[in-house]
């Protein structure tokens, strides 16, 4: 994914900062799009490294959830890999990025157009399982805060959730409240990975956070204080 940041607008006009995330990161012709990008528009893009989008995608939930939040585990899925920061305060101890995206588990997973078999399933199931067992030292989620009602996401819900979308075909699964028409293909496959990560992190609820790397940037770009990390861990 790659995405334009525009600052508060000076005389001279608007800051931009362009990034591009995995989708461009990995890909085979990257340095070709890069090329195209800064030739058609003058703007060359920065990409971002999987820490580099796990850091202020941490920043932005601390903003958000505020100071008195405690302890903090970020899990923010994306379409090609899965960050996972925790931290306190300004203070991030742990970042992974991990080759677990939606996207990603969808193509290599979930090809096609149909209802993936109970078979399929298990085996995706056992597949997340095995991938976030690897991880040394996986961050536990920790008590803390309680998360806002509205914006609460419990693991028995999750799992509701999961087999909705399992029985349902992707072009009904865009007809559902919260789903796009093209993110629809790979719900299925990011409600999996999100309760797996909550089964493997010991979280029974998750609060959905607004914000992400996008906000992160920003507000880093703004003067929020930096965020510093002590140990950081990077998986493929």
């Amino acid at each position: 994914m790659a995405e334009v940041v525009a600052s508060n607008p000076r005389p001279r006009g608007p800051e931009v900062f362009a990034f591009a995330t995995s989708v461009i990161r990995d890909a085979p012709n990257r340095d070709a799009i890069i090329a195209q990008v800064a030739r058609t528009t003058g703007t060359r893009l920065r990409v971002l490294t999987g820490e580099e989008e796990a850091r202020p995608a941490y920043v932005a939930a601390h903003q958000w959830a505020g100071s008195a939040a405690g302890p903090l585990l970020v899990l923010d899925i994306g379409g090609g890999t899965l960050e996972i920061a925790s931290g306190t305060g300004d203070q991030l101890h742990t970042v992974y990025s991990l080759s677990l995206g939606a996207r990603r588990v969808t193509r290599d997973w979930l090809p096609g157009n149909t209802s993936p078999s109970p078979r399929r399933l298990a085996e995706i199931r056992k597949h997340l399982q095995r991938s976030l067992e690897a991880v040394p030292d996986l961050p536990r989620a920790e008590s803390g805060k309680a998360p806002r009602a509205a914006r609460q996401l419990t693991l028995p819900q999750l799992r509701a959730a999961v087999a909705l979308l399992a029985e349902a075909k992707p072009s009904r699964r865009g007809q559902l409240p919260g789903i796009s028409r093209d993110r629809a293909g790979q719900s299925l496959a990011g409600a999996l990975i999100a309760q797996a990560l909550m089964e493997a992190c010991g979280a029974k609820r998750v609060e959905i956070c607004p914000w992400s790397t996008r906000e992160g940037l920003l507000l880093e770009h703004l003067g929020v204080p930096h965020t510093t990390a002590d140990r950081s861990r990077l998986a493929g």
